[in-house]
């Protein structure tokens, strides 16, 4: 008991400060989840459907993490309301920002995670993934989890418990078509911190414990393999059919455009064509991408440009690849623009209080505007556009 009261006492200040962002944030996913726009969209019932049946899971478990936890959650619930069918994606969503927070605070420093973070979580596209009913939000987290993963794997690589979980985590990523290639290009490009993990897995239980990790969290994928070998094409983030050579190309043009002109016609998830980015975090992710053109050839720069181009191309042929996968992507570089405005601006001011608090205070207003502008969009504008109005149109008893 006393070990407990010291350790709080110790980090009384940083369990204030997580459990304050807990409760914004739960507040933020939850605040008129079921009433925001009453009924689900078709989408959203289809999902629901197809989530209510184990059957269904076992005969295609492709986006397992999700459909089993909101299989969970409508057999949780007697009552399957718009709230309870949205709960999975709000669980999701939570995860992706935690993984999102330990990136960013590791690559870019506490007071641009801060800023980070926070145009994030308030950003429309995360509103609107994190609050809808559908797998899109899988590849919300995925991207965050397989570098957050990454980044503790090689920070704790002689930690057994750390190679085991991160075994687990990649095995559930696997569950998300088209992240095998994402998964591959990260391991490709960090091969040194696999092998570190294996020197540090010396005692034969260890082995045998990361092999029966592994093969439990993908029995489940290469037994539906078997049964049903034309899953595997969707798996690996295939369409079906591929369209046009130019078609292609204007999707793959879309994958730039949609963050800074114009976006997406989809009012099931989206306002009208409003670009995905504000004009802020527009400006950010330029200094973002000078950023790392000045450090062209580190080992992140290729990751994050390899990430981009493999994210983009397979939103591009058209496939089950969400254009969600190159959001978080967008958002990284978003802060490391803010991180690189704070470095300069600390540089021509390393010791004038005044003017550090000055550009704090600045950079906090304009932060702010372009929070409450991207709340607004989604919490007042996007239920009233009229084609939100006729896309949710399925009512619940």
């Amino acid at each position: 008991m006393q070990r407990v009261i010291r350790y709080l006492k110790s980090h009384g200040r940083a369990l204030y400060i997580g459990a304050g962002c807990l409760t914004a944030l739960a507040a933020l996913l939850l605040y008129r989840l079921g009433s925001l726009t009453t009924n689900l969209s078709p989408d959203e019932s289809k999902q629901q459907l197809f989530s209510s049946s184990w059957r269904h899971l076992t005969d295609n478990p492709l986006n397992l993490p999700y459909t089993a936890v909101q299989w969970v959650m409508l057999h949780l619930f007697s009552h399957h309301g718009v709230t309870v069918t949205r709960l999975t994606s709000v669980l999701f969503g939570a995860l992706a920002l935690v993984a999102f927070a330990y990136i960013v605070r590791r690559w870019y420093g506490v007071r641009a995670a801060v800023f980070g973070v926070t145009l994030f979580a308030t950003s429309s596209w995360f509103l609107h993934v994190s609050r809808f009913a559908g797998v899109d939000v899988l590849y919300l987290w995925a991207l965050p989890t397989l570098l957050a993963v990454q980044i503790a794997w090689e920070r704790h690589a002689k930690l057994s418990w750390i190679s085991w979980a991160a075994v687990a985590t990649l095995g559930l990523l696997l569950y998300v078509p088209g992240m095998i290639w994402l998964v591959i290009l990260s391991i490709g490009l960090h091969p040194g911190q696999l092998l570190r993990s294996w020197q540090h897995t010396r005692r034969w239980w260890q082995w045998l414990v990361l092999v029966v990790v592994a093969a439990l969290f993908l029995a489940p994928l290469l037994l539906a393999f078997t049964r049903h070998p034309s899953l595997v094409q969707t798996w690996a983030g295939l369409p079906a059919h591929f369209a046009a050579p130019g078609h292609i190309v204007r999707q793959l043009v879309h994958s730039v455009s949609f963050l800074a002109y114009r976006g997406p016609i989809d009012p099931q998830r989206w306002l009208d064509r409003l670009p995905i980015l504000d004009i802020f975090a527009l400006v950010m992710l330029v200094l973002g991408v000078f950023f790392y053109a000045r450090h062209a050839w580190a080992p992140r720069t290729r990751q994050l440009v390899g990430l981009g181009l493999v994210s983009a191309a397979f939103f591009a042929i058209g496939g089950p690849v969400s254009l969600s996968l190159v959001v978080p992507l967008a958002y990284l570089i978003v802060t490391a623009g803010i991180g690189f405005l704070l470095h300069e601006w600390l540089h021509v001011f390393p010791k004038n209080v005044l003017a550090r608090s000055v550009g704090y205070t600045i950079l906090g207003l304009v932060v702010g505007a372009a929070c409450i502008y991207n709340l607004r969009s989604y919490f007042v504008a996007w239920p009233h556009s009229p084609s939100t109005m006729a896309a949710y149109r399925i009512r619940h008893e």
